[in-house]
């Protein structure tokens, strides 16, 4: 679920020309540096997992709100 999440939010933000994408693109990054890391333990901690879900979750949410507002000479043809 976490991959498909950020999957989705990276095409989103790499069709988005406005200067908040840049803080899109560090939040999501360090969240999914994280998730790799926790992912990889031979123990992963399950309730570190779904915190990282839910950050992901409101950052889309999030983005999805400012793309409604944003005019559409941000986005491509």
């Amino acid at each position: 679920m976490i991959e498909s999440i950020l999957t989705i939010l990276g095409a989103g933000l790499s069709l988005w020309d406005r200067k908040s994408k840049r803080k899109y693109q560090e939040k999501i990054y360090k969240l999914e540096k994280k998730y790799y890391e926790e992912i990889k333990k031979p123990r992963p901690d399950h309730a570190v997992l779904d915190d990282i879900e839910f950050e992901l979750q409101l950052i889309g949410r999030s983005f999805a709100s400012e793309v409604k507002g944003s005019k559409t000479e941000t986005l491509p043809r």
